[in-house]
């Protein structure tokens, strides 16, 4: 039976969900081929990864520094003003959409400012280096109604029939927040943005800049600084190898490989947020090697249909490049 090494990035809720069906997969189903060994585990809170590593056995713990909060901390756009983070998507638009529990306050909390807005608040305080001393908020109920399934669903189902039942948490919430820095932010989820799938980002403003970042394009950030405090040019800057563990993931800039695909997900290492992750070791490379059109092998014959089970049979010598 061998093993296949899980890292965990975010050790929340869901993290420690996860850690925990890894953990006990062994026992529910003992003749399975591969068992997940807890091998990494990473967390923006001081000491929560170390704690989870102590109570589940995980075999590592790091932290890692990400590009964004680096440029900023270096000063590359000055003192930070303002900045906008929005995390808008389309998952919750339809008003066909079944009532799962995602709707209900009981199993599903606080609706998008759970599954989305406490991402973007996250990363506000990470990204900023700042606390929230004060917030103004709005928040609402867009589709108010939604159809209870008849039957089994699986993520964002739509309801074809049923008893209409009520939606009890947010669809939306918009809030303005002023930092410990004196920095203040515009923060907006939805989950009934249509045109909108997984848009997540920021733009921070400074005195001397400007830099921004989309979740869709991981691996750049852009980037405006410099003396002109007007006309000041923008500039695509690519996540390099020397970014965290970014090298562990892909030698190349830019790559949006070096990522983990996960929202909650999200990125391991190019995500501008104090998200970690301790990469496994990456497999050695494979070489090719380039044949010259004059040494090509021409592709082998193909044999008639049933012609290689009848030469099984007699007992020859099976024709081909091989034989």
């Amino acid at each position: 039976m061998g093993t296949i090494g899980v890292g965990v990035i975010g050790f929340g809720w869901m993290g420690r969900v996860h850690a925990q069906a890894h953990a006990r997969l062994r026992h529910h189903f003992p003749d399975v081929g591969l068992v997940p060994e807890l091998v990494a585990v990473a967390d923006e809170v001081r000491g929560r990864a170390e704690q989870a590593a102590a109570q589940f056995g995980f075999a590592a713990a790091t932290t890692a520094v990400t590009l964004a909060r680096r440029l900023m901390g270096e000063g590359a756009i000055g003192r930070v003003t303002h900045a906008r983070f929005a995390f808008l998507s389309d998952y919750a638009a339809a008003p066909e959409g079944a009532l799962t529990w995602r709707y209900e306050r009981a199993r599903g909390g606080n609706g998008v400012l759970g599954d989305l807005a406490s991402h973007a608040v996250d990363l506000v305080r990470f990204d900023l280096d700042g606390e929230v001393d004060s917030v103004l908020a709005d928040s609402a109920v867009f589709v108010a109604e939604r159809l209870r399934p008849t039957g089994a669903t699986s993520g964002h189902s739509v309801a074809a029939d049923g008893v209409p039942g009520q939606v009890e948490n947010d669809d939306h919430v918009a809030a303005l927040l002023r930092l410990s820095t004196g920095a203040r932010v515009a923060v907006e989820a939805s989950r009934v943005a249509v045109g909108e799938q997984n848009a997540y980002g920021f733009e921070v403003h400074g005195t001397a800049g400007r830099l921004a970042w989309d979740f869709r394009r991981m691996g750049e950030l852009q980037l405006s600084r410099g003396p002109a405090a007007q006309d000041q040019p923008v500039a695509t800057v690519l996540v390099r190898p020397d970014a965290g563990e970014y090298a562990a993931f892909s030698p190349v800039p830019g790559s949006r490989w070096a990522t983990t695909t996960s929202r909650s997900s999200s990125s391991a290492t190019c995500w501008p947020r104090s998200w970690r992750a301790v990469p496994l070791a990456p497999p050695s490379p494979t070489p090719c090697v380039r044949r010259s059109s004059s040494t090509r092998s021409p592709p082998p014959r193909r044999a008639a249909r049933g012609s290689t089970s009848r030469r099984a049979e007699a007992g020859a010598r099976p024709v081909g490049p091989d034989a």
